[in-house]
């Protein structure tokens, strides 16, 4: 109960959400048709945490119930971040981009906490990323270079069609 107590949440936060051990045993499957991203919201009950994976009728929780049955982890409040495209998340921060899988990922939202700025560091990494990708390619592009001369000077000589191979 000390646990439930010092756990504080609000309206818009969003929680990844696991199952413990001990529920884990008494349940078949109990992650089917549930991602585990819950967001915080208020119902004529309180605030509760609900589960994205349907558009509609939700499973959710109340804060004890779903302290007593898993693991809450922060992640964000849906209030402090916008939607971006997946291609601007290479520009930011990593502490400052959010991705949550839906519908057991066939729908993944980018986010961005807001007021955040493109960091010129992780710039600089995805374009060091991005060179030492096609130098390898271009070492592979030319060792298969190599490979298809030698094959293709062997096959010029042999006079046996059938020992000529790609």
């Amino acid at each position: 109960m000390e646990k439930q107590l010092k756990f504080k949440i609000k309206e818009g936060d969003i929680y990844n959400f696991r199952y413990n051990e001990q529920f884990m045993k008494g349940n078949f499957e109990p992650y089917h048709c549930f991602d585990g991203i819950l967001t915080v919201k208020p119902s004529e009950k309180g605030l509760i945490l609900e589960d994205g994976y349907w558009s509609s009728d939700n499973r959710w929780f109340t804060l004890d119930k779903a302290l007593s049955e898993g693991e809450l982890t922060f992640v964000c409040n849906i209030n402090e971040v916008e939607v971006i495209k997946e291609y601007e998340s290479m520009y930011y921060n990593e502490k400052d981009i959010f991705i949550l899988p839906f519908h057991s990922g066939y729908r993944t939202v980018y986010y961005k906490r807001k007021g955040s700025e493109k960091c010129k560091e992780t710039i600089l990494n995805q374009l060091t990323a991005k060179v030492q990708q096609a130098e390898s390619s271009l070492i592979s592009a030319r060792r298969s270079l190599e490979w298809a001369k030698e094959e293709l000077e062997k096959a010029k000589k042999e006079e046996d069609v059938n020992k000529i191979y790609l």
